[in-house]
């Protein structure tokens, strides 16, 4: 009797196929649009909103990015609208359509990233 009810249990669970999580890069892709046409500038205004102020927007960072003919990011400007003296500049050089180094610059700093492929 016990073979009769354990035997379409045991079928049922070999014919179904096993999970399949979606790794990282899958759910990120899926988020990420690819850009269409020729892109010269892009500007994002990013703004919060402090429980003191009951509500009010107020103006956290403006960037700026700057693409080449094939829309690779080639400079980007990073502005704070809290201390305007304060901005960010970032620039991208590409060797072979890989990027080969970036440059930050901020007030009297300067900072030079290096990718080795």
């Amino acid at each position: 009797m016990k073979i009769i009810y354990l035997t379409p249990l045991l079928l049922m669970l070999l014919s179904c196929s096993p999970i399949k999580f979606k790794g990282l890069d899958e759910v990120q892709g899926e988020s990420k649009k690819k850009l269409i046409g020729k892109i010269k500038l892009i500007k994002q205004h990013a703004y919060h909103y402090p429980i003191k102020e009951n509500g009010a927007k107020m103006p956290d960072y403006n960037i700026e990015l700057f693409y080449d003919k094939t829309n690779r990011l080639i400079k980007q400007i990073d502005k704070y609208p809290i201390n305007p003296k304060y901005h960010e500049i970032t620039t991208y050089q590409y060797n072979n359509n890989l990027l080969e180094s970036s440059i930050s610059k901020n007030g009297e700093r300067k900072y030079v990233y290096e990718y080795k492929y």
